[in-house]
């Protein structure tokens, strides 16, 4: 508790500093320190304390960037964002935050390369692994604060689609991440589907074509189907149900508010009115 308690002084100190008047050593042994903190399931330590400190000392330009490519592999590693990946419990902590600095590490990459295009195309491969991975979907724990690994890895994934190094053959995979998200066994709550939503939309700016697209949400609407053809309107159904129809509605809305895709527009809206708790409930009358 006493290393704790100096921890939360000494960056509470360090508000406001300029990280270049520190040396390298000084500076990654720091860098280190909060890594090792970045999972506490104290909010206030983890979310006001840790991961901002991190952030702003990958946002200075202060760490080298040998020691930016080290701290990058150190959070894909199987101590941080893989850590005990599938389990509902602390651990998300971990794994959520950790994917929050690979976030902001990408971000700093966007705009001064350090990483090659092989590394990248490793952390794009990671990514994906795991946001697919990630089973614990709650977004605020009582009494922790918030975990929301499935928003943190989609945040994670849009700084991997926004980086000028990301690639058309790519689509698939992070489409394929995308409906293995919205089919998990959750019932998403905290804007996840807004954050799916980006993700398309960067994909969109990097030349992802409305066919392509519609013919994914089509596949989408048809594996619903298909698990409602197989368990009606089951607990497991229902959560999917809800899940897909939020992510169409945010889609549809932000393309109506972007006052384009017509087409794509239309498409969304009769695939949600046919789905059978709306043709049920809203559009037959019963």
């Amino acid at each position: 508790m006493a290393e704790k308690l100096d921890m939360k002084q000494l960056l509470t100190d360090l508000e406001g500093m300029d990280f270049k008047t520190l040396n390298e050593e000084e500076l990654v042994a720091l860098t280190y320190e909060l890594l090792e903190h970045l999972g506490d399931t104290d909010s206030d330590f983890r979310d006001g304390l840790i991961y901002p400190t991190l952030a702003k000392i990958v946002d200075s330009d202060a760490l080298p960037e040998e020691q930016c490519r080290h701290l990058l592999g150190t959070c894909l590693g199987d101590r941080h964002l893989f850590y005990n990946l599938g389990e509902k419990g602390d651990s998300v902590f971990m794994r959520s935050f950790s994917a929050l600095v690979v976030m902001t590490l990408v971000r700093r990459d966007a705009k001064k390369s350090f990483l090659s295009e092989e590394d990248y195309a490793k952390v794009f491969a990671k990514s994906i692994e795991y946001i697919e991975g990630e089973l614990d979907t709650r977004g605020h724990v009582e009494g922790k604060g918030w975990a929301h690994a499935v928003a943190h890895g989609t945040d994670m994934l849009l700084a991997v689609v926004r980086h000028p190094i990301f690639k058309t053959d790519y689509f698939k995979a992070v489409l394929g991440a995308l409906e293995n998200c919205l089919f998990k066994e959750a019932g998403y709550a905290d804007s996840e589907d807004k954050r799916f939503v980006l993700v398309l939309k960067a994909m969109q700016d990097k030349g992802l074509d409305d066919r392509a697209l519609e013919k994914w949400i089509n596949g989408v609407f048809s594996k619903l189907d298909e698990r409602f053809e197989a368990e009606g309107f089951s607990y497991r159904y229902y959560r999917a149900m809800n899940n897909v129809e939020n992510f169409m509605k945010s889609m549809y809305f932000r393309f109506k508010s972007d006052g384009d895709r017509i087409r794509l527009r239309v498409m969304l809206f009769d695939n949600i009115k046919e789905l059978p708790y709306n043709k049920a409930y809203y559009f037959e009358g019963s």
